[in-house]
């Protein structure tokens, strides 16, 4: 098993959680998405899926910040699994800081085939107005 710590200089700016350790072929998937598609993205998140996060909201961790405004609507994007997956996704900051993702979240979870303990490599980019949430599977 792979642990963060450990990860080539190109990925130090990602964000793990807690006690989450990668395979190889989950560390090599992840470095293809950065190498692949970086630009215009911010330090990505990496996590693995729970029962709870497949619900009908995600709360992502608190050490997720982003510059944006305190409710909205995002899009989510994945390629992964079923194929491209394109949806908006409302959400909302909470007082803790928290992004949660909450109407359109669990349709984007049926639609995408994600499943617990799936690990995942969250992107987030910004253009002009609008917030991009790109997901991959590792």
């Amino acid at each position: 098993m792979w642990m963060p710590g450990k990860m080539a200089s190109i990925a130090e700016g990602c964000v793990y959680e807690t006690g989450l350790e990668l395979t190889q072929t989950q560390r090599h998937g992840q470095l293809s998405c950065l190498l692949y598609c970086n630009h215009g993205f911010r330090v990505p998140y990496v996590c693995r899926l729970t029962v709870g996060d497949l619900k009908e909201s995600w709360k992502m961790s608190p050490r997720i910040r982003i510059v944006a405004p305190s409710s909205g609507v995002l899009k989510m994007e994945t390629s992964d699994k079923n194929g491209y997956q394109l949806m908006e996704v409302a959400y909302h900051i909470d007082f803790d800081g928290c992004i949660n993702l909450t109407t359109g979240w669990k349709e984007f979870v049926a639609e995408s085939g994600f499943e617990d303990g799936d690990v995942v490599m969250v992107m987030f980019s910004r253009e002009d107005d609008s917030l991009t949430f790109k997901i991959y599977v590792l």
